[in-house]
């Protein structure tokens, strides 16, 4: 079969994206590193809504994975829900957690909910919603803005985080109840040039193929797209190694790059004056949690987008 051919060809156990992410090794930008820091603070606030945004490619999803594991057990329980489709009233998320709490079908009434969060939660609730942008009306948000407020009569402590597109944040700020509770509304970033060069080549080294093999100009050429996000990085790079594939070379020089883009519809913009030399490959970055890993005892396993391995030393495999 092909696949076998191509894995054969780089010396590759799987195909690349196809391996199971380690989320002790992400690769994190320094903007994002300081974000992921402000959110894990904000959690020790109850009645809180933290809201991070972003468009399609940026990691989002993994960033949800990220944070259901890193909240801290010894304070607080995380349910983690995502959203597969619209939502336009209320009615969405009792029922979701009701069965985070282990209710039967036969007693899922709002009371009983309560008392549950009362008697079972000491600690802080945080309920992770991905995908939030789904929340299409004013009054999808009500039972979170209602979770919020009843914690002034009722002895439970939730917080919030949600996370989606850039229409999340248009919907958060529109809404006077869910507005005035925003403790952190902050949007991920696409790669800067000189990060987009330090990505690259710790992405080869994750897919199990030698940095030298991405050559300094074609490594230039990728990197002078300016913003980019994991999911367009990744997607470029991979059809470079399978154009290199199809025409038996081992180094993806910048005919490959150029190809490779042609066949996939990636147009590329031409080089600039200084974009012929890659800039100094830059150290890595992973996220810097001061709570230890949570156990996974919630709704499902979020796909990844990226991750990141130690960099072998300079032109080693």
């Amino acid at each position: 079969m092909e696949n076998q051919r191509f894995l054969a060809f780089w010396g590759l156990k799987s195909l690349p994206g196809n391996g199971q992410i380690d989320l002790d090794q992400l690769y994190w930008q320094d903007r994002t590193q300081a974000l992921c820091s402000r959110l894990l603070l904000s959690l020790d606030k109850t009645a809180n809504i933290s809201v991070i945004v972003a468009p399609a490619g940026h990691g989002k999803s993994t960033l949800a994975r990220w944070l259901y594991h890193r909240v801290d057990s010894e304070t607080h329980d995380v349910a983690l829900f995502s959203l597969l489709k619209q939502e336009h009233e209320a009615g969405w998320l009792l029922p979701r957690l009701a069965g985070y709490l282990g209710l039967p079908e036969t007693v899922r009434d709002t009371r009983s909910i309560l008392q549950n969060l009362k008697t079972v939660h000491g600690k802080i609730l945080t309920i992770i919603i991905d995908n939030a942008h789904y929340l299409s009306e004013t009054a999808a948000f009500d039972e979170i803005s209602s979770l919020c407020q009843v914690q002034a009569l009722v002895d439970c402590r939730i917080n919030f985080v949600l996370i989606g597109n850039p229409k999340l944040g248009q919907n958060v700020q529109n809404n006077r109840d869910i507005a005035h509770r925003l403790g952190l509304l902050s949007e991920l970033q696409p790669f800067s040039r000189s990060e987009l060069q330090t990505y690259l080549a710790q992405r080869l080294q994750d897919i199990g193929i030698a940095r030298r093999a991405l050559v300094p100009e074609s490594l230039a050429l990728i990197a002078q797209q300016g913003s980019m996000t994991f999911a367009g990085v990744n997607a470029i790079l991979e059809a470079c190694l399978f154009e290199a594939f199809l025409k038996e070379q081992k180094t993806i020089s910048t005919e490959i790059v150029l190809s490779a883009c042609e066949n996939t519809g990636i147009r590329l913009k031409k080089e600039d004056s200084d974009g012929s030399k890659a800039s100094k490959i830059g150290g890595k970055k992973r996220p810097n949690p001061s709570a230890p890993v949570k156990s996974a005892n919630s709704s499902g396993d979020l796909n990844s987008l990226f991750y990141k391995t130690e960099l072998d030393n300079e032109g080693e495999d």
